[in-house]
């Protein structure tokens, strides 16, 4: 990944990528509000929140320990 070649931690990288694919606004706005529902698209909005948080806090926490096991 570039990003990360040019200087991003590697958790912010997963927390900003796993957020992009699981709360694009576009998608929900075009697809999921009107095929689901907007009790729907909620309810997947407020369980998946946190998600790229924790995506990013284990990958940094995985890559530090890799990076200790392989320098």
């Amino acid at each position: 990944m570039i990003a990360h070649w040019i200087g991003i931690g590697i958790g912010p990288l997963v927390s900003y990528l796993t957020a992009w694919s699981l709360l694009g606004l576009q998608r929900i706005i075009m697809w999921e509000i009107p095929f689901l529902g907007m009790k729907v698209v909620l309810v997947r909005i407020a369980a998946s929140f946190l998600f790229p948080l924790f995506a990013g806090w284990f990958s940094e926490l995985l890559w530090s320990k890799w990076t200790e096991w392989h320098p």
